[in-house]
């Protein structure tokens, strides 16, 4: 999966994923071989989102490196790996378990999501996120969570997107 960060959006929309594929310079990007911005068009899949709105269908491209043949996803910033509840919920929904707090305030703003996906969610950060979190910030979980660099912080340190279960090739730029 490959990621950049632009600036950051409330909202997700086809037009506004469109408008960030279209944004960015993949001749900066590098695949996991060494093989940097050699990228071609490979197809899309579809993807949903739960947004306050409404479930949407994102279609979300899939490139493919010329040399190795491998193909990766390009997500926006805002979308978790595998899935459907945006970074922000997600960030809300934990910074909630962590404080002790209810997340019916995130269900409340988001009716798409479920206290299933809340669970969910909580579970997949106890079982694969925590420790790694606090082995960055052992003192400061919470404080670090906030940061507007958070994302940046854990592809670099860990190589993968926040709350990516499935070990795979993750690049943000």
């Amino acid at each position: 999966m490959i990621s950049f960060v632009k600036k950051k959006i409330n909202r997700l929309t086809q037009e506004i994923y469109n408008d960030y594929i279209f944004s960015l310079d993949f001749s900066t990007c590098s695949c996991d071989c060494p093989a940097r911005g050699r990228f071609c068009i490979h197809g899309y899949y579809t993807r949903s989102i739960k947004s306050p709105v409404e479930k949407i269908t994102l279609k979300i491209l899939r490139i493919k490196c010329k040399s190795c043949e491998r193909t990766h996803a390009v997500l926006h910033p805002s979308i978790v790996p595998y899935s459907q509840i945006v970074l922000v919920d997600t960030m809300q929904i934990i910074s909630n378990t962590l404080n002790n707090e209810s997340s019916y305030n995130v269900i409340n703003q988001n009716p798409e999501i479920t206290e299933s996906d809340v669970r969910y969610t909580v579970k997949k950060f106890m079982k694969h996120w925590k420790e790694r979190i606090l082995s960055l910030s052992p003192t400061f979980i919470l404080e670090f969570l906030k940061t507007n660099d958070f994302a940046k912080l854990v592809s670099k340190a860990f190589n993968l997107a926040f709350m990516q279960v499935k070990c795979c090739f993750y690049s943000l730029v």
